[in-house]
């Protein structure tokens, strides 16, 4: 799973610590229960507790069981993936319906996420992350973008999962002059190796 709380501070931070008690709880509870139901019941538990708050949260939740993961997506970043043959990286949704358009404790809003199955076989990976990297900025103001980091993840090493995150990251570091990030940036590179 990778969630991100809007806003930054003390209330941020809260949110944080209680969406993730909730998402670990809901995550175990029923672990044959399909995803998507997951996510609806998260959000539900979600919005009973915070009532009043501003912020909301955008997240990618993903199970994986053999060669089959399931993927829900809450307003979250694509995710990537990238097959080991012929090597080509691709955004993870349906190409006849929107997916990720759903945000998570916002009150009055529909409360209904689409679920995912796609297989993966050894060598694939996935790529998620949150729109920190995607949104660094080298010195002249130029977000990294969503292109640059699917050309760093088409390009990167097939060897491990590991040599393919150095190669990511060390890209945006070169594109950014090595600065600070402005925003949170969190990227999980997860391959499969049997």
């Amino acid at each position: 799973a990778l969630f991100d709380v809007s806003g930054h501070g003390i209330s941020s931070g809260l949110l944080t610590i209680l969406a993730k008690s909730i998402l670990y709880r809901k995550f175990l509870q029923k672990p044959d229960r399909r995803l998507n139901t997951v996510m609806e019941s998260f959000n539900e538990d979600l919005l009973d507790e915070i009532r009043d708050v501003d912020n909301f949260l955008t997240g990618i939740l993903l199970r994986m069981s053999g060669d089959t993961v399931e993927y829900v997506n809450a307003g979250h970043t694509d995710l990537l993936a990238r097959r080991s043959n012929p090597g080509r990286a691709f955004r993870v949704k349906p190409s006849d319906r929107p997916f990720n358009k759903n945000l998570l404790g916002v009150a009055g809003i529909e409360n209904r996420f689409d679920v995912l199955k796609f297989s993966m076989g050894p060598g694939d990976m996935l790529l998620l992350f949150s729109d920190g990297i995607v949104e660094s900025k080298n010195g002249e103001r130029e977000p990294f973008g969503d292109e640059r980091l699917m050309q760093a993840f088409q390009e990167a090493p097939r060897e491990s999962a590991q040599e393919a995150l150095d190669h990511i990251m060390n890209g945006v570091r070169a594109f950014t002059g090595g600065g600070s990030f402005q925003d949170d940036v969190t990227v999980i590179l997860a391959m499969r190796t049997s």
